[in-house]
């Protein structure tokens, strides 16, 4: 890091936070009495001394914490499933606003004073078939279908457009425009595909993964959509095979929970590093702002299209020689 001019104050605080977020999945909880205890508190301690921010309080935000409820201030007392919940959203948003905070700073020391030239490197998402595919693999499929379409399109389509200008007598072959129809049931708003029910069902008040794979089997009529029999799931046919996602805790995955009292916590923090990361989202959820991970992720992947499309693109691909990885077979 010394390499890229982080010092050695800013390196160390990247370690707590990893350390921090360690912990953090080292947490027990049980109920007792009909409340949730922690069964080991000596982790808390842990915790709280790297982000320098007071134990009981964290105690308290993250078991009982005191919410509005129109004029009054009442006390929440959370579930054991719940407080796991509030843990894991914790760890995932203390490593994201940390790693944003990496990037910032390499990019600052390898940055150029001409913004407009550039060499970047993308690394392609690997595409993910596993034996139970969920919320997740779609995601990271999706990202894949459309960089693969970008590929295709430079590759191929692009290629054969200057064989057209060069009359060069070839049969065309479209590579593209195949992959569209998934990238639309997938990311359409109109007609509805498969991210947008799932936006509406996080907002309905008595929705559940069953009643979002209700919806999906109803509406959507596509021959790379299908139901699979006595599973809580669906088909879905992408470029590199079909894959049966399972849409259990969906509906979980794509909602940001409320973790409002622990970010104010880690705000207070007295470590000017901690208390500096940007925590702009959950103040956002204050003000009647609401954005699924699902939202989030196509701005995200929208935004990077835009980059890749404003560049001149050179691909390296790796080959598996065999499935066995092996040599002189």
């Amino acid at each position: 890091m010394r390499a890229l001019d982080i010092d050695e104050e800013t390196e160390l605080f990247y370690y707590k936070i990893v350390a921090a977020v360690l912990h953090l999945g080292n947490l027990e909880f049980e109920m007792k009495n009909k409340q949730v205890e922690i069964v080991n508190i000596g982790t808390v301690d842990k915790i709280c001394r790297l982000l320098s921010i007071s134990s009981s309080d964290f105690i308290k935000c993250l078991i009982h914490p005191e919410i509005k409820a129109g004029h009054e201030v009442v006390t929440q007392h959370r579930t054991v499933e719940q407080v796991y919940r509030i843990v894991e959203a914790l760890a995932k948003i203390l490593y994201d606003k940390m790693f944003d905070s990496l990037i910032a700073n390499l990019n600052r020391s390898l940055g150029t004073t001409v913004s407009s030239s550039f060499i970047g490197v993308l690394d392609i998402a690997g595409f993910e078939i596993f034996q139970e595919n969920s919320f997740e693999q779609l995601c990271i499929n999706y990202t894949n279908e459309k960089l693969q379409q970008y590929f295709n399109h430079h590759m191929f389509i692009l290629e054969q457009e200057i064989y057209r200008q060069e009359a060069i007598d070839w049969n065309f072959i479209d590579f593209g425009l195949d992959l569209q129809p998934t990238i639309d049931l997938i990311e359409s708003s109109n007609p509805i595909g498969i991210m947008a029910y799932l936006d509406e069902e996080c907002v309905m008040p008595c929705a559940s993964d069953k009643t979002f794979l209700e919806k999906l089997l109803r509406n959507i009529k596509s021959q790379k959509f299908k139901k699979i029999n006595f599973k809580d799931g669906f088909n879905l046919r992408h470029y590199a095979g079909e894959v049966e996602y399972s849409v259990r805790d969906w509906i979980i995955k794509n909602k940001d929970p409320n973790f409002e009292s622990i970010t104010d916590l880690i705000n207070k923090s007295e470590d000017a590093f901690v208390s500096g990361l940007s925590f702009a989202e959950s103040k956002n959820l204050k003000k009647g702002f609401f954005r699924t991970v699902s939202q989030k992720h196509k701005d995200q992947l929208f935004s990077l299209m835009k980059t890749l499309s404003s560049t001149h693109p050179h691909f390296v691909r790796c080959i598996i020689p065999n499935l066995q990885k092996e040599e002189i077979l």
